[in-house]
């Protein structure tokens, strides 16, 4: 069975691409790091909900900062630096807010 840790590493370095994808090139920082902190805190959420068989608790805040700093760690040291992060907003741009 594959451990839910490395599920939630894979979603929090996708989780930048996902914003790419909701927004457009042309959307301010600002706006982008509202929507991260949204996703965010929605695989926060659906996480411990997972973990915990049902039951929200404490843990869904836990996991959203969690997936929140991954994100934005992996955002600058990894997606950006490597054009990732502009080609997905690239290829979506007509699509987003």
């Amino acid at each position: 069975m594959i451990d839910i840790t490395w599920i939630q590493l894979v979603v929090a370095v996708v989780i930048p691409l996902i914003v790419g994808v909701i927004t457009k090139e042309v959307t301010s920082a600002g706006v982008k790091a509202v929507v991260l902190a949204a996703v965010s805190a929605i695989s926060g959420i659906a996480t411990a909900y997972i973990n915990s068989k049902g039951v929200v608790s404490e843990a869904a805040l836990q996991e959203a900062v969690t997936y929140f700093i991954v994100a934005v760690g992996s955002y600058y040291g990894f997606l950006k630096p490597t054009g990732a992060a502009a080609a997905v907003q690239s290829k979506t741009s007509n699509f987003g807010i």
